[in-house]
């Protein structure tokens, strides 16, 4: 597609019109980065409006693509943290079920099986809780 573009018998609108409706086809194989390209490379090419550009993006459902480098990093990142996040919240509500149950009086083993944790991580675990919170029948010194 990109040799038609230096043809001067291609129409601009149908030259993009067709790499964008390639690019929605593969959507799904392309990375960010790749999709990210080929709206760049699009509006390098600008021998378009931009009016035409958006209509064929939207008609096309292209209309999701970051239109600068900037905004690409931007969303990035954000995904990255959002993932970092929700994978610190998880771990922190793992150890709060072990914590609950170790205080109940639940087995260490049947703790690792509902908490993925290790029987040492568990057991360390209930080593910081012994010296914090005496158990019921403990001596207090």
């Amino acid at each position: 597609m990109t040799l038609k573009a230096d043809d001067q018998k291609t129409n601009p609108d149908e030259l993009v019109y067709e790499i964008y409706r390639a690019a929605a086809t593969m959507k799904d194989e392309l990375t960010n980065e790749q999709l990210l390209l080929i709206d760049q490379w699009v509006r390098f090419y600008k021998k378009i409006e931009e009016q035409k550009l958006e209509q064929i993006k939207k008609e096309i459902k292209m209309s999701f693509i970051e239109t600068t480098i900037t905004e690409h990093v931007y969303n990035q990142g954000w995904i990255q943290g959002e993932a970092k996040g929700e994978a610190k919240g998880e771990a922190k509500g793992k150890k709060e079920t072990a914590t609950n149950l170790l205080k109940m009086g639940i087995d260490v083993k049947i703790i690792s099986q509902a908490t993925g944790f290790s029987e040492n991580e568990i057991k360390q675990l209930l080593s910081s809780l012994v010296l914090t919170y005496p158990r019921k029948g403990d001596k207090e010194e």
